[in-house]
This record gives structure tokens, sequence and C-alpha cells, in this order.
């Protein structure tokens, strides 16, 4: 399983892994949904943008795992290209919730897409890196806050010495015109190599894992499961700033694959009938949390904290100070979960890695809970989380696995 997540990770835009895991899935059957009846054992698959939803149709009963597809990044401003004394750089914004030191100094890379005005689609991939001064030019920035040191207005990736050079190979490599660059979605994200590393290559070090760690997991037990309910795996963009746009969990399109999916299957025909449906169905929203890490001990709250091959996370509740903005599972659902876990003899680890008021965060079960779904949040920990190189760890991954698959079959 570990080379095959490793392989998957070379996916590193959210586009690219929605058109990895869609290649997959038709290869293993899928077929876009157009029919207006499905009838159990039909594999069916909805799109629009970055939101995809995957089903093996069932009983009536749905088992649903959410997961996001997008990740902390830099993404271009419009201005795209500037050149400074003899050098060109492009200008950044960063994209989610990152430490913006730690994308200084690292290997980099512009990867996406550009979209011409006559519709024409080109791909485009460069390596850069983002500069920082030498500690000889200033003795005492060691005193200095870190958020004074590093602007983020000087989150600008270095891409050549001459602007006119630079344009002239993204015309001849690429096709793509300085104007080109308003409508284009060009990531800016590590250039490094998922590893695996430690005296028994019990860890893997890579971009990413915050979420594609859950899609891998629950991509590869839809595939595998034998399900009696109807399996679904949905796919999400935007998780990261806040579950916006069109391709995003709050999305009304959402509302519309599940009310196709339900229409094919016959079990009704409304707006109410799409609401009753979701209320009795179980969720899963699958991302990743904090893992403790003993170097940084007074960050966290040492009892409840989940650790490093330990097994997969189950938060029952996220939020911010006094649960605000997060969602909670009921008790009886709490129940239901570790039931199927312990039938199956699954490592699992309940916990909470921060401090009353003095961490927290969200995720997208709290869309699905105000939709009416049993819903509770389930993934890997992680270290270094938000970072160029994330941790996890190899037996967490197959934890994960194995406790989605328990919940499809359950």
């Amino acid at each position: 399983m570990k080379n095959e997540y490793i392989r998957f990770l070379e996916n590193k835009t959210e586009e690219e892994v929605i058109e990895s895991v869609l290649a997959q899935a038709v290869e293993a059957g899928f077929k876009e949904m157009q029919k207006e009846r499905l009838s159990s054992g039909d594999l069916v698959y909805l799109r629009h943008r970055n939101l995809l939803l995957l089903a093996r149709v069932g009983s009536p009963e749905l088992r649903l795992i959410i997961a996001h597809v997008d990740a902390p990044r830099i993404d271009l401003k419009p201005t795209g290209l500037v050149e400074r004394d003899g050098l060109v750089y492009l200008k950044g914004q960063y994209y989610g919730g990152v430490k913006k030191h730690n994308w200084f100094a690292q290997p980099l890379e512009v990867r996406g897409k550009v979209v011409r005005k006559d519709g024409k689609t080109l791909y485009v991939s460069i390596p850069v890196t983002i500069t920082e001064f030498a500690p000889h030019l200033d003795r005492e920035y060691e005193e200095k806050k870190v958020k004074d040191i590093f602007d983020p207005e000087k989150l600008m990736p270095l891409v050549g010495m001459d602007k006119k050079a630079v344009l002239r190979k993204l015309k001849e490599k690429y096709g793509v015109e300085e104007s080109d660059l308003i409508s284009a979605d060009l990531r800016i994200v590590p250039a490094v190599k998922p590893t695996l590393f430690g005296a028994n290559r019990e860890f893997i070090m890579a971009y990413g894992h915050d979420d594609r760690a859950c899609v891998f997991a629950s991509f590869r037990a839809l595939l595998d499961a034998e399900p009696d309910a109807t399996a679904a795996l949905l796919l999400v963009d935007r998780e990261e700033v806040g579950s916006t746009t069109e391709a995003s969990a709050v999305s009304r399109v959402v509302e519309l694959f599940f009310y196709k999916l339900m229409r094919g299957m016959r079990l009704g025909e409304n707006l109410g009938d799409l609401y009753a449906w979701l209320t009795s169905s179980k969720g899963i929203s699958a991302d990743v949390t904090a893992a403790y890490d003993p170097v940084y001990a007074d960050m966290y709250d040492k009892e409840s904290s989940p650790r490093l091959g330990k097994g997969v996370v189950v938060e029952r509740y996220t939020g911010w100070k006094g649960k605000y903005s997060g969602s909670e599972a009921a008790a009886d659902y709490v129940a239901w979960i570790r039931r199927i876990l312990d039938e199956r003899g699954i490592t699992y680890q309940f916990g909470s890695p921060w401090k009353v008021d003095r961490g927290g965060g969200g995720t997208v079960a709290i869309y699905f809970a105000l939709r009416g779904m049993n819903i509770i949040d389930m993934g890997p920990p992680i270290l270094s989380m938000h970072t160029p190189t994330e941790v996890i760890s190899v037996s967490d991954l197959e934890a994960t696995y194995a406790a989605y698959l328990a919940f499809y079959e359950g």
C-alpha cells in the first residue's frame, strides 16, 4: 500500500488528484451517471470541476465518506511576472493555513494549467524557489518576530534573470503569453519527492498528506469494498480556505449529485425526500489531525493528543473556543463507529490535540451535519501539518484504510 500511495502523491494539485482518481475509477468500471434508473451493483460517478462523487449502488442505506483534494500552497497573483534589478519573480499569495517561513529557501515548482482566450488549456511545470536573506546581513534577526521577517509580500518565486527571456521560454515551450497568466490556475508546490524514512522506513515524508492520505485510503477502500449499503465517496475542493466555490462541501451541486443518485435509486422525487434520505445516512469526514510531538510538548493537551503509530484517529468534535464553529457526533453514532472498528480488530484512537482556548480547527463535517447526516471525523495523525514536508506513519495509513473499509462494509 505504501508504494502505491507514494505514487499517488505525484499528484500535487487538486485537479491532478481528481483526474487521477477518476481515471482509476473508470478503469475499475465506474461510468458517468446518465441513465435515470440504477440497479444494485451499478458503479457510477458524477463530476463538476473539482467536485467528484463515486458510488457503488446497493441498498437504500447510504454510507458516505468525504475527503478534500486541496492542500496549502502558494498561488500566483494576477500580476504574474515582475522584474526587479535584474531578476524575474512571480508574485505569490498563500492559500490556506501556512506558516509562511516554511516556504522560503525550499525547492518549489510552478505547476498547473493556463487557459487562453481561445479556450485552449495548456499545462505548465517550472522549477522555482523563494529566496531568503543570509544571516550575515542582519545579526539581530533572531530577536525579531517571525511575521516581521517573513512578510507574505515576499512570497515571490524566483523564475529567471531576464523577463523577455522568461516570456520567450513560456511561449516556445508552453504556448503561453504573459496576458494568459490572468486566466491560469498555477500553484507553487514543493518539488520534493515523497520519501520513506526512519530506521525501519516506518514514516512517509511528503507534501499533501493533508488530505490526500484520506483521499487515497477512502478511494482504495471504495474499490475494495463489498458492501450491502450504497457506498459513496465525495471529493471536495477549497476546504483549506473555508469551503467556498461551487466545488466545495457547501455547494448546492453536492445536493444535486445526491438528488440524482436518490432518483436513480427510486428513493424519492423532491428535496424533502432528499433530506430525509441524508438524515438516515451515515458519514465520515475523512481528514487528518495533528499528532503529538514530544519536541513541542507544551503545545499539546498531552493526555488527549493522538500519537503516531497508534492507529486511525476518531475525533468526536471539532471547533474553536467553546466548540465554536464545529460539529459533534451523537453518542449513539460514536458507539456504532466503535463497534464496527472493534469487530475487525482495527487499531484506532480517540483524541483531540489542542488545548482549550489555545488551538482549534474545523473540517467539512459541519456542512453534512447541517444536512442532517450522522457524521464523525476520522483520519491518520500527522506531524508538521501544512508544511512542505508533512509526516505520517505507514501503519496509521493502513489502519485508516481498514477503518474506511469497515465503515463501508459495516
